[in-house]
């Protein structure tokens, strides 16, 4: 039975006896994060990763189905995680979330309507997505207007993603999107207060995803095609650096031969071509969002931990700029290895994914 909440999502028809497992599926590497009942909340039960070959994923899906089955069972039997439920998200190319203002109307005038809005709206035939839409919260009775949050994701990518973890030996619990996945992580966090105007910078090893959140709900989402490995690829090609030095040297670490005024030239050519999409971002949300500026910027993703890189966001941009940090207000269990506070930063899908445990009873 595949329902769309207000992300794209799958509900298998059992109840698990464990906490399903948040599965995030990146270019470089499997994040997955399981949580268990804690008090009044949650702590962390589980925390792992798995590196995957680089082209076994792409921003625009899962390209080798195969390697990354095995690298998710290898995963979980490393670990010995025994839930048989997976919640994961979409690649971002193959999902579509738009927040569109319509005249008010009623519910049953919004269905008859939604089709023809959805079309002017999203790049793909109707006839190939899974689509849902909802009114945002905080919509006043008598406005005028109401906004309505639209979220698309291809049937094939739908079903090639379940494949993916069938063929791991696991069901497919949920499916989310991963911007939408990271703002409920922000949420649960409650980074920042109500009425606040936020941007989550999401940067992954093949793209960056920036989610502005206009007090606590979804209000844009931009996929920008650079992360990790064109700075990595930069690098290499700048300073003659073989791949696993380029890496090394691009999150900060010291290597022999390596000219340091050269490679902070290279690094910061690098991460202003990410400030810039992200500065094009922000003008473009506040050009036509009736002159809202962001109050805060949180980042997160495996590519932000890029030499230099929250620095030059504060410079640039002039916005308070915070490591995102999914887990502080997790408890930990003590066997549990929760990862230190740059490394926290690559979990946040995961986290936001494991938190929707709800929809898998």
């Amino acid at each position: 039975m595949l329902r769309l909440g207000r992300r794209v999502t799958h509900i298998v028809r059992f109840r698990p006896k464990r906490a399903p497992i948040g599965l995030d599926i990146g270019s470089s590497a499997l994040k997955a994060v399981q949580l268990a009942p804690s008090g009044q909340g949650w702590r962390v039960a589980a925390f792992a990763t798995e590196p995957l070959p680089r082209g076994a994923v792409t921003a625009s899906g899962v390209a080798d189905g195969a390697t990354v089955s095995a690298a998710i069972r290898r995963l979980l039997e490393r670990e010995r995680l025994a839930a048989p439920a997976i919640v994961v998200a979409l690649p971002g190319q193959s999902a579509v979330v738009k927040r569109i203002t319509l005249p008010a109307m009623t519910p049953r005038e919004l269905d008859d309507a939604i089709g023809w809005e959805a079309e002017q709206h999203i790049p793909f035939p109707l006839s190939d997505v899974h689509l849902h839409y909802e009114t945002v919260a905080g919509t006043g009775r008598d406005a005028p207007t109401m906004d309505v949050l639209l979220v698309a994701a291809r049937r094939d990518s739908i079903a090639a993603l379940e494949r993916v973890i069938a063929d791991a030996g696991r069901t497919t619990c949920v499916i989310d999107v991963g911007a939408l996945a990271l703002q409920n992580a922000y949420a649960a966090n409650r980074a920042g207060g109500r009425g606040l105007t936020v941007a989550l910078l999401d940067i992954g090893a093949s793209a960056t995803t920036i989610t502005i959140v206009v007090d606590r709900q979804p209000a844009f989402v931009r996929h920008v095609s650079f992360g990790g490995h064109a700075c990595t690829e930069a690098l290499q090609e700048a300073l003659q650096l073989p791949l696993e030095t380029a890496e090394h040297v691009k999150v900060g670490g010291v290597a022999e031969d390596v000219d340091r005024a050269a490679l902070t030239s290279a690094l910061h050519a690098s991460i202003d071509t990410l400030v810039h999409e992200v500065q094009k971002t922000l003008e473009f949300f506040r050009s036509t969002a009736g002159g809202s500026a962001v109050d805060r910027l949180f980042v997160c993703g495996g590519g932000s931990l890029l030499a230099g890189l929250l620095d030059r966001l504060r410079q640039q941009l002039d916005i308070r700029t915070i490591p995102l940090d999914p887990f502080r207000l997790l408890g930990e269990a003590g066997n549990v290895e929760v990862p230190g506070a740059r490394d926290r930063r690559m979990a946040a899908v995961a986290v936001g994914l494991a938190l929707r445990h709800e929809e898998c009873r």
